[in-house]
């Protein structure tokens, strides 16, 4: 038999039990709560900081997607009119006429540019997000070819 304290009977040993029981569950749910309400709000910045890596790469690529079938549409243009009149085009001006839809720049507020290929083929590029040609990001339609 295990020792009773004096003065105590069992049913102060079971209220003293259902009252330590209900501190632990009260201790418990406020600890859930705690849980509850801090993590999202430490998670908070968490998912920002994947979010908007997501969203910055998304909205590359879109801008990309959008030169990219501005630049096919600008050289459609100058292929048209190369064929229409026999003459060979020199610049995209020449083919953005009073109320054209086609744009004279990029989605970076760069300016289309064309080019020739050493056949003598048409190309429209695009400066990309530097605004600067010669670099990496620059874009043409048609994409230039790779070298091995």
């Amino acid at each position: 038999m295990t020792a009773q304290p004096s003065g105590l009977d069992e049913s102060d040993i079971a209220a003293e039990r259902q009252w330590d029981e209900a501190r632990t569950r009260r201790r418990f749910m406020l600890a859930v709560l705690a849980v509850a309400l801090l993590v999202p709000c430490a998670g908070i910045p968490v998912l920002v900081s994947w979010l908007i890596p997501d969203a910055e790469r998304t909205l590359r690529e879109a801008k990309a997607a959008q030169a990219q079938l501005e630049m096919q549409s600008l050289l459609g243009l100058v292929e048209a009119r190369e064929a229409i009149t026999g003459l060979q085009v020199d610049s995209i001006s020449q083919v953005r006429g009073a109320g054209s839809q086609t744009p004279g720049t990029d989605p970076w507020n760069g300016t289309y540019r064309l080019g020739r290929t050493e056949l003598g083929y048409p190309y429209v590029e695009s400066p990309g997000p530097d605004g600067r040609f010669g670099t990496d990001d620059d874009l043409r339609n048609p994409p230039k070819p790779t070298t091995q």
